[in-house]
């Protein structure tokens, strides 16, 4: 089991038999080796894989492939996929790729959920924490929290 989730309270889930990966309706994804370093994640009838590269998988559709800073630096959700490619963090829009922001390329990691958002990077001494609402991800503001030698202070960006 590489990934799972319920999405609209249908359980998905995709799975590696040794030779193929497969989603919970029995459907080929991939044939061969997985790559243990990869980030695996399902979003609806999409399978996304990240590692140098996010590649999307949606059946009747050719594969998708955008750069990607890192394995981590990616994630989706129900209705939701965004990811980290050359410091910016973009989300998938209805015409393709959409900016949201500049981030701290090959050392942010993402985490979506279904209403909530949450990113985080390092940079030297100092950890940059970042939360949004689906609401808040929409207009690119978010509340962000950082720490350093002199403790944690909150910030705001619009």
């Amino acid at each position: 089991m590489l990934s799972a989730c319920a999405e609209s309270g249908e359980p998905r889930w995709l799975v590696h038999d040794g030779t193929v990966l497969r989603r919970e309706d029995g459907s080929d994804v991939l044939r061969g080796a997985i790559d243990p370093a990869a980030r695996y994640r399902i979003q609806g009838r999409r399978t996304l894989i990240g590692g140098g590269l996010l590649r999307i998988f949606e059946p009747g559709r050719p594969e998708r492939v955008e750069p990607l800073d890192a394995a981590a630096a990616f994630d989706a959700g129900e209705g939701r996929l965004a990811w980290v490619s050359a410091g910016q963090l973009l989300r998938d829009g209805p015409h393709g790729p959409e900016r949201i922001g500049d981030v701290l390329g090959g050392r942010t990691r993402l985490w979506l959920g279904p209403a909530h958002g949450f990113g985080r990077y390092d940079a030297g001494e100092v950890s940059v924490a970042s939360s949004s609402t689906r609401r808040a991800a929409a207009s690119t503001t978010a509340c962000g929290c950082r720490a350093g030698r002199a403790g944690w202070w909150r910030e705001w960006r619009a």
